[in-house]
């Protein structure tokens, strides 16, 4: 089991990832089954919803959305995971090797350093403007 340390100002929260041995044993998109080779392998919790970065380098998100934290082009909440789209809404975000899941935004970290930010404004593209999206961060 691993151990990964995220902070965010003067709050530390620890999150523990798991590997899941027995295919199934995961719900996936929409309550099906995912294979082991998909299970989550981190997971981070912010305001009343949750992301989940795949062993595959793609991000599932459940919960609160009033704001587009789970990035799936809607500010709908959802009960169950669904998938994160990609930049401007175009296929899915993939490529990703860390998360964090803010009060009412999510962070990505792209596996080539780039960040994506997607929910509350203040998304480090220039703009104040929320996002049900990933932006790209400008700059990094």
């Amino acid at each position: 089991m691993a151990l990964l340390l995220v902070g965010f100002g003067m709050v530390a929260v620890t999150v523990l990832s798991w590997k899941v041995e027995t295919p199934g044993a995961l719900r996936g998109q929409a309550g099906s089954s995912s294979s082991s080779s998909s299970a989550a392998s981190r997971i981070s919790g912010g305001n009343e919803y949750s992301l989940y970065l795949r062993a595959d380098g793609t991000i599932s998100a459940w919960g609160n959305n009033i704001f587009g934290q789970l990035g799936n082009g809607t500010e709908t909440n959802s009960l169950v995971p669904v998938k994160v789209k990609g930049v401007s809404g175009a296929g899915y975000l993939s490529n990703i090797k860390a998360i964090f899941a803010g009060y009412n935004h999510s962070l990505a970290l792209g596996n080539d350093g780039s960040v994506y930010a997607w929910g509350w404004r203040n998304l480090g593209n220039g703009t104040t403007t929320k996002s049900p999206v990933p932006v790209k961060v400008k700059g990094v």
